[in-house]
């Protein structure tokens, strides 16, 4: 069992053994002595595991007993004869449990956070017990890391200090990260203490900082922790910037250094986050600025770190983490692709992703420096797994007064800059889409480390769903006040730029982070609405309170008792409003996704999927740029590109007729597809390289189509007319393929053609016999249109098999046999109605794709479409094979390449 199962199971048997008010003494024995068994072992992970069980043992035992609290609360002092008899035992095991593992930094550490995630959950433990664990963590915790100042001074370079003249104070402290660090380095991890080493100095102060607030419900003990300094390497910015010059012990040291102080910092922003005193909330928004200058030079460092192979100090002891990092760091060098053009893959895979939006974009560096592959920074969500995580009390500061100039300074206020808030964006809309899921997830409790304890998670794990929804609501009407600023600001860029998206103002400093955050702001509201749980009759009254948040935002009359389509409807064209300022992708699709969750909760409602697809049409209708200002492109612009086609065709009120439509415009504006940088000029977003994505989604949208018209057609004459439309758009998109070939074109021509008209064959046929007789005319010139499809087909399977089309040939029988059966079909429809002469059937001529006949057996050939080579940049089908009949292709296989006729 991992750590986490291992938890799991001690809580359950602890509390059959210490619960109900008395103490099974046989079994207590055998548990205390698997405990031992565990922590005397030499192996670090059966001793966590012993740590694990032994703190569960102490959740249980040292649990109040009435009668003598109140004496006991009342009392100051903790010695042994003012603890009960549980607490005494309870002590003698917590101190076993700290003798055994001091030697082991993950255990230590592991200890101390299983310790506060205890204090924090149970509400029945003995306070004198607590007591006597914080005056113990309190002595040790200030001999190990905490000095005076005046004393650290002398010796080395203290900063960050919150306090006006802290120099002043001959009482002032100072946490000596620096000083400790040297003092681990000099030792070489050999003969040193682990209960006095950094990686546990943050789980030892959230213990610590959990036992004060728990024993008198305020943190005045250890509020001086809040402001004083910080011992850290002088000059750090320059060290940074010398990085390279550095040898390999101080590179180390400083990435270190950054990391602990980050990761102190962060404790300090969990622990006083919990008080709403105003100063001390000033304080915790200074400490989060401190977060992100020191984020900032240590990406510095670690982008000239890259050929370091540095492994950053643990912070979290429940799950190794190590292959985590190593995994994130080899995936990007996996995914490049051998094949023809590896030279020419190469140099694009250098500049691919720069016209990518994404977080790391606020500092990327333009395409085309050479220097920007050793000096970029780096994105430190590959490092995510090394930074303590944030508490969701932290989020409270997003209720802070939101300032985007960072020159315009409120004395009165709680201040927010753009940085900060981004900084608590990133982190809030993770944890939201890690609990608050938008399907159902079926895990075990005794689930796997992986998917039951994510990493970076393990304390919001604990709290219960439901309570995180309702604080995610708590916060909505701060979110939509920051997004109606964020989204004034962008509209501010746009009209003094004349509404050009890439006019000289739109990318002024400054101006990447407010983006950033509107979008983010926009993910948050998607993330909260999208819960699943907001489906369930139990969570109904949460719901309405979030949408008239929403709502009334748009109609200040709207009341908690309107109607939920009323709210959806208010909610949606408040939205709304926002596509016209809108100027990131990624901002585009977090607007999308808001909107196409509110129209889940009206779903017979028609306006809300209108609403829709106007916004999609919009989007897919103009340029977008990076950050940067750069033409945005690549693998991810192709993606979110996908995702606005697939939210528009899904939401048209006649897909069927919408898709005819554009398949004709496409087919007149493919012509203007003649270099790399040309685009189509209804749908700008559509270029030479993507345009297989709206190829393959006007199939999709095709298929789907069909089947909800023929489920709406209730007569033979409707459902005829619904046929005709299909497959003249098929007719179409062929004659679209032919202008335009692509690998991934193929595969979506082939596979869903071959779809529609197999559901032709079910559905279609026996509507045209029935009306053969009446419409004799019109049936023979549906065949025909469909005739073009099912030749081109024809065509597209010799190529296949010929050329060798890898990832094509699964096709072909299927389709070879679903050919084979309409010719049949048809003859035997006109043989039926006495219409032979309508029939007439041969063999076609072998040719290529390309139109050219083929006169024998011969070679491949050598050489494929050159419009291959951009194929990698295309987001991967979605849609399964596993719909394709292994036992038909086993028979039809055996054909060969003549396919007759269809009439």
């Amino acid at each position: 069992m991992d750590l986490i199962q291992v938890e799991h199971v001690m809580d359950l048997l602890c509390n059959l053994v210490y619960g109900g008010g008395g103490v099974d003494s046989l079994h207590e024995d055998e548990i205390h002595m698997m405990i031992r068994k565990y922590l005397s072992s030499s192996s670090d992970m059966l001793k966590q595991k012993g740590v694990v069980g032994a703190v569960m043992a102490l959740k249980h035992m040292a649990t109040s007993e009435i009668d003598s609290q109140e004496n006991i609360q009342s009392s100051s002092s903790t010695d042994d004869s003012h603890l009960s008899e549980r607490a005494s035992r309870a002590k003698g095991l917590l101190e076993l449990v700290m003798e055994s593992v001091k030697s082991s930094v993950a255990c230590v550490g592991l200890l101390y956070d299983q310790l506060a995630a205890m204090v924090c959950r149970c509400d029945a433990l003995d306070i004198s017990f607590l007591k006597w664990i914080a005056e113990e963590i309190a002595d040790r915790f200030q001999d190990y890391f905490v000095k005076e100042l005046k004393e650290v001074s002398k010796m080395g370079y203290t900063q960050f200090s919150l306090e006006a003249s802290e120099e002043d104070y001959e009482d002032a402290i100072c946490v000596n990260i620096e000083g400790v660090l040297r003092n681990e380095k000099s030792q070489g991890n050999i003969g040193a203490v682990a209960a006095q080493s950094l990686c546990v100095m943050a789980p030892m102060f959230r213990l610590l900082r959990s036992l004060q607030f728990r024993i008198s419900n305020n943190l005045d003990s250890v509020d001086g922790l809040l402001s004083c300094s910080v011992a850290m390497p002088k000059d750090m910015t320059d060290l940074i910037d010398d990085f390279p010059k550095l040898n390999h012990d101080e590179q180390i040291f400083i990435l270190d250094s950054l990391f602990y102080c980050i990761n102190w910092f962060r404790e300090l922003v969990n622990a006083f986050s919990l008080l709403r005193d105003e100063e001390m909330q000033t304080k915790v928004l200074q400490r989060i600025e401190n977060i992100i200058s020191l984020q900032q030079l240590l990406a510095k460092g670690l982008g000239y770190a890259k050929s370091l192979d540095y492994r950053p100090p643990r912070c979290h002891f429940y799950v190794d983490v190590k292959p985590l990092l190593q995994e994130k760091l080899k995936k990007p060098a996996n995914e490049k692709r051998a094949g023809k053009g590896k030279g020419k893959g190469k140099q694009k895979g250098k500049t691919k992703d720069a016209g990518n939006t994404s977080i790391t974009d606020v500092n990327a560096v333009v395409p085309g420096n050479p220097s920007s592959n050793v000096t970029g920074e780096m994105d430190l969500s590959v490092y995510k797994d090394f930074f303590r995580e944030l508490d969701i009390e932290v989020f409270v500061a997003l209720s802070s007064c939101l300032v985007l100039d960072e020159r315009a300074v409120k004395e009165d206020k709680l201040v927010l800059y753009p940085t900060g808030l981004l900084f608590l964006l990133e982190d809030y809309v993770t944890k939201l889409d890690h609990c608050l899921p938008s399907t159902l997830k079926l895990i075990s409790s005794l689930a796997t480390t992986q998917q039951a304890a994510s990493v970076g998670y393990a304390s919001l794990d604990r709290i219960p769903t439901p309570l995180i929804a309702r604080r995610a609501m708590k916060l909505l009407t701060f979110i939509l006040m920051k997004l109606e600023a964020t989204a004034e600001y962008c509209q501010k860029l746009l009209d003094s730029n004349d509404g050009i998206y890439d006019g000289p103002e739109m990318f002024k400093d400054g101006s990447a982070e407010v983006k950033l955050c509107y979008s983010m702001l926009l993910h948050s509201v998607a993330s909260t609405l999208g819960w699943i749980g907001f489906h369930s009759s139990a969570y109904n009254a949460l719901l309405r309170d979030c949408l008239h948040i929403i709502a009334s935002r748009q109609n200040s009359e709207t009341t908690k008792t309107a109607l939920l389509k009323e709210l959806v409807l208010f909610s949606c064209q408040y939205f709304l409003r926002y596509a016209s300022c809108t100027v990131l992708l990624t901002s585009a699709g977090n607007l999308v996704r808001v909107m196409q969750v509110l129209s889940t909760f009206a779903p017979n409602e028609a306006e809300p999927r209108q609403k829709i697809a106007e916004v999609c049409h919009g989007f897919l209708s103009r340029q977008w740029y990076t950050l940067n200002g750069l033409p945005e492109h690549g693998a991810v612009y192709n993606r979110q590109i996908e995702s606005l086609l697939k939210s528009y065709f899904a939401n048209v009120t006649d897909t069927l007729s919408v898709v005819n439509t554009t398949a004709k415009w496409v087919e007149d504006e493919i012509q203007m597809l003649q270099n790399k940088d040309s685009c189509l000029h209804t749908f700008p977003t559509i270029n030479k390289t993507n345009f297989p994505v709206l190829y393959r989604n006007l199939w999709y949208a095709l298929e789907t189509a069909t089947d909800k018209a023929l489920d709406s057609s209730a007569d033979k004459g409707s459902k005829f007319k619904v046929w005709h439309l299909v497959c003249s758009t098929m007719s179409v998109l062929t004659n679209v393929i032919r202008q335009h070939a692509h690998r991934t074109n193929y595969q979506a021509y082939i596979k869903q053609s071959q779809a529609i008209i197999k559901l032709f064959l079910s559905d279609g046929m026996p509507v045209l016999e029935a009306l053969l007789k009446s419409m004799s005319e019109d049936v023979i010139g549906l065949l025909k249109i469909l005739q073009v499809t099912t030749r081109y087909l024809h065509t597209l399977c010799i190529s296949t098999k010929r050329e060798k089309m890898a990832g094509l040939t699964i096709y072909v029988p299927i389709v070879r046999k679903t050919l084979e059966t309409l010719i049949f079909r048809v003859k035997g429809m006109l043989v039926a109605n006495n219409s032979p002469d309508a029939f007439w059937m041969g063999n076609l001529k072998n040719k290529t794709i390309r139109g050219d006949e083929i006169m024998s057996q011969d070679s491949a050939a050598d050489e494929q479409n050159s419009d291959d080579g951009d194929e990698e940049d295309l987001p991967q089908d979605e849609n399964s094979d596993i719909d394709l009949d292994s036992h038909e292709d086993k028979h039809s296989g055996e054909h060969d390449g003549s396919i007759s006729d269809v009439f």
